[in-house]
């Protein structure tokens, strides 16, 4: 099945917290003052930015603003296209946005994101450590009806 240009694409390649910032960024509902704005959050008297620009979305914090310097020349040099449109649009352009938004860790609703993976990765190395491999075609249901119980 092909699914070039479809959701799909962009997104199976994707960690769920890499899936969720692209959909976010994708849509514009992310933790940035264009969007808190919009949805009159408390606490967010303007659209504006720190920097000066007069709306702080997406775009200009992928693109241009001065707080998200670090990182953003390898993404946009790695680009095919460096047209923001068609970074948000291409699979290997959204996973190095994605991954970067992660590292730089200046969006708040995702800054845990990097400790709990590490805490999921250990957990899941110990677990490795104690067990054992068993195959999974020799455990037993019980098939019968309900209330009826094998005597073996």
């Amino acid at each position: 099945m092909n699914y070039r240009g479809t959701p799909y694409e962009l997104h199976r390649n994707l960690s769920r917290a890499q899936s969720s910032i692209a959909t976010q960024v994708r849509s514009e509902h992310i933790g940035l003052n264009s969007y808190l704005y919009r949805r009159k959050v408390p606490g967010v008297e303007t659209p504006t930015y720190w920097c000066g620009y007069r709306s702080q979305n997406v775009k200009h914090m992928i693109m241009a603003c001065p707080r998200w310097a670090k990182g953003r020349s390898e993404i946009l040099r790695k680009a095919e296209n460096r047209f923001f449109k068609a970074m948000i649009n291409n699979p290997k352009g959204m996973a190095r946005i994605t991954q970067w938004i992660l590292n730089e860790g200046k969006l708040e609703q995702f800054r845990l994101v990097g400790a709990i993976e590490t805490v999921i990765k250990q957990r899941g190395e110990e677990k490795k450590l104690r067990q054992t491999w068993t195959p999974h075609w020799h455990v037993k249901a019980n098939v019968l009806p309900k209330g009826k119980l094998d005597k073996k």
